[in-house]
């Protein structure tokens, strides 16, 4: 694989295996802090095997870039517990324009009209996608929503700080989820139950294989913008998960949502990596 394709191929890769998390979750009961705890004790599991080293990373940009990592998970869970589910998932996938507001504050990184027109076209994708199961939101779960959108965006900017390896702040970022497991006391729904501990083991794995992929892709020198555009596929792929596993057929509005997404990020992962070759 040439290399501007391995990178964008790996942040393709890192979406597809976050967006197993939905109908994972499906096969587990627990509370949502419960449930993070528990992923995290094996996500963090992957990526120090990963890394070849369970050590907790001292660098300073890690720990930013870790916070970030936690920080998402939380926020976005918080936010699923008070708003539907449908307004979480799209608030939190304005990202894009966050990582392209923090790129220009802080990288110095003018992102480019196209970039901008990309990311209001896939977010209008998920919008279709979502919209077949669209609920009534809450003001303070649609806020908490957006905070994560925020801390999502820190995610993949955290990748171009001095110092940052994304694979030891998303190793870190994970065991800091590990404090959700101080929840299980207080969660009614918790029982240690074969159904419960495989689904919650299953999403630990695929989180961090995602934020290995993730890793390796960002270390093949793509951009936070693009990353953060070609990371738009976990949303969209979530459903068609839950259709070939379960059977739950998505509306022929989310279906238009998921093709307007695909066509849109596929044009723009080719559009990117040619223009990266003209530029070598």
């Amino acid at each position: 694989m040439k290399r501007g394709w391995k990178g964008i191929g790996m942040i393709a890769v890192a979406a597809l295996l976050w967006s197993m998390q939905g109908v994972l979750g499906k096969a587990n009961t627990w509370g949502s802090f419960s449930l993070v705890g528990v992923r995290a004790i094996f996500a963090s599991f992957v990526l120090g095997c990963v890394r070849r080293d369970f050590r907790i990373p001292r660098k300073r940009a890690d720990w930013i870039g870790g916070a970030f990592v936690a920080l998402t998970a939380l926020l976005f869970l918080w936010a699923n517990n008070l708003t539907s589910a449908a307004n979480a998932i799209i608030l939190q996938y304005t990202m894009p324009i966050f990582v392209m507001l923090f790129g220009l504050v802080f990288l110095h990184q003018k992102p480019t009209w196209g970039e901008f027109g990309v990311s209001i076209c896939v977010l209008a994708g998920i919008i279709l996608c979502v919209s077949g199961s669209s609920a009534r939101g809450n003001l303070w779960g649609d806020v908490l929503a957006l905070l994560s959108a925020v801390s999502y965006a820190g995610v993949f900017c955290a990748g171009k700080l001095l110092g940052a390896c994304p694979k030891d702040y998303s190793y870190l970022g994970n065991v800091c989820c590990l404090l959700c497991l101080l929840a299980i006391p207080f969660d009614a729904d918790f029982q240690l139950e074969r159904s419960g501990l495989l689904s919650a083991a299953a999403m630990g794995v695929m989180v961090g294989l995602g934020y290995a992929a993730f890793a390796a892709g960002m270390r093949e020198n793509v951009q936070p913008t693009t990353a953060a555009i070609l990371s738009n596929i976990e949303p969209v792929a979530n459903p068609v998960w839950v259709f070939l596993f379960l059977g739950e057929r998505p509306a022929t509005i989310s279906v238009a949502g998921f093709l307007m997404v695909l066509v849109t990020v596929s044009i723009y992962g080719i559009a990117t990596n040619a223009q990266r070759r003209r530029a070598e």
